[in-house]
């Protein structure tokens, strides 16, 4: 049989969950074969925005540069280009910048989805559900048109009540997880729901090289939290950095609120020790020795970028924290950081589904994370880390004292990634799905 040709549309390939997903999920339809003779699905990608470049492309390619330029009927670039991959994906770029080009974006896309003639159309995330249930009346042959969302994030409103609008005119949508179709009814009504949940390469997670500790900005010794993702205000990393502030607070700070005949002997044994801790604030370069863990100082590892870094790096610095929060960058190899830290901490509450979560379980590093409807769809009780209600800075701070001292799992957080949240069960989940739509 020949076989079945999908183009997937979104809205950018810039490194972060939806298009890391993708990057898996058409990589692995497009290896996917009959008895291991050719493949069974052919496929395709178009981003609405301009290809990024590869320090921040989940698709790191060289070729990328040459899609980055109008489409017109004559371009010599009007073609997809054919990413130098090992399973040859074929990516082009609408160059949209903002939802006002849309207008102008919209006959390319028409032009791009003729071209491939897909047997199904897979939108993912709002502005791509959009322009391609536009394009969809002017093909040729009409696609089964698919359509995702990957988050829960309440703002802003009018995206719920565009995909309220729009769901109907899909065959089907796929979704991460449940409460995301329960959003979607709450705005209007959809053929098909489907939850197949994301996955991730367990092997790559579990058995990564830590990065060497001269490389790593926090000094030697140092107890690390993390976080992995964009730096976005629904993300709620104030919480964080506030926490950090908190932990960081000499114990004697905290032990005014004590009214026991203890409090003067637990005050002068806490000042004894902040004494000891300042000393060792000092910033030190990653080669000193090594302080007494029990005596360092939180630092906290932010890897990744996003339109809110700068005023995170104001607020690190308006609470005296320079020295304890890196700015780590945008990476290719999150899988190698993971392995730095002594806990991971996701204070978003609004996940989609938590794709760091499973991330740094499968790295072996503990998880503290809002409980929500989704993270406790990845949770399971006897896992390394704690699940909050309503985290505050003193309920966070708490937890991450107890989750690093007492850090315990009476199961194998990787066996349990592996089990329900690997990149080949997401495959064969869509594949099962679309080799039959």
């Amino acid at each position: 049989m020949p076989p079945t040709r999908i183009t997937f549309l979104i809205t950018d390939l810039l490194l972060g969950g939806s298009p890391l997903m993708l990057r898996d999920l058409a990589s692995g339809l497009q290896a996917s074969g009959s008895g291991g003779v050719g493949s069974d699905f052919e496929v395709s990608i178009i981003s609405l925005k301009p290809l990024p470049p590869n320090n921040r492309s989940a698709f790191p390619s060289s070729e990328f540069r040459i899609q980055n330029s109008e489409f017109t009927p004559s371009s010599p670039h009007s073609e997809f280009t054919t990413l130098n991959s090992e399973f040859k994906l074929k990516i082009a770029s609408l160059n949209l910048s903002s939802p006002l080009g849309f207008p102008r974006a919209l006959p390319r896309l028409i032009r791009l989805l003729n071209q491939t003639s897909p047997h199904i159309l897979y939108s993912i995330l709002i502005h791509a559900n959009l322009l391609g249930t536009l394009a969809l009346p002017f093909l040729k042959n009409r696609p089964k048109f698919i359509q995702s969302i990957h988050t829960l994030q309440p703002r802003p409103r009018w995206h719920w009540t565009l995909q309220g609008l729009l769901a109907p005119r899909a065959d089907a949508l796929i979704v991460p997880s449940q409460p995301i179709l329960d959003r979607i009814a709450l705005h209007g009504h959809f053929r098909k729901g489907i939850v197949i949940p994301n996955g991730i390469d367990v092997d790559r997670f579990a058995h990564a090289t830590p990065i060497p500790p001269a490389e790593r900005p926090w000094p030697a010794g140092a107890r690390v939290l993390g976080y992995v993702g964009r730096f976005d205000p629904v993300k709620n990393l104030d919480l964080l950095i506030h926490t950090l502030h908190l932990l960081n607070t000499p114990d004697s700070t905290q032990n005014t609120l004590q009214n026991d005949e203890n409090t003067l002997q637990n005050d002068a044994k806490a000042l004894q020790i902040a004494s000891k801790r300042m000393q060792n604030r000092a910033v030190l370069s990653p080669n000193e020795t090594q302080i007494d863990p029990a005596d360092a100082p939180f630092h906290l590892a932010l890897v990744g970028y996003g339109p809110d870094e700068s005023r995170l790096r104001a607020l690190s610095t308006s609470l005296h924290l320079d020295p304890f929060v890196h700015f780590v960058g945008p990476t290719t190899t999150p899988d190698r950081w993971y392995k730095c830290l002594d806990c991971m901490v996701l204070p978003s509450s609004v996940e989609g589904f938590g794709l760091t979560i499973i991330e740094a379980l499968a790295a072996g590093i503990p998880v503290i994370a809002p409980k929500t409807p989704v993270t406790s769809s990845l949770w399971t009780p006897g896992l390394p880390g704690q699940l909050l209600e309503n985290p505050t800075e003193l309920s966070l701070a708490n937890a991450i004292k107890e989750v690093i001292s007492h850090s315990q799992s009476s199961i194998s957080a990787v066996d349990h990634v592996r089990t329900h949240f690997s990149t080949q069960r997401m495959v064969q989940a869509h594949a099962e799905i679309l080799k039959n739509f």
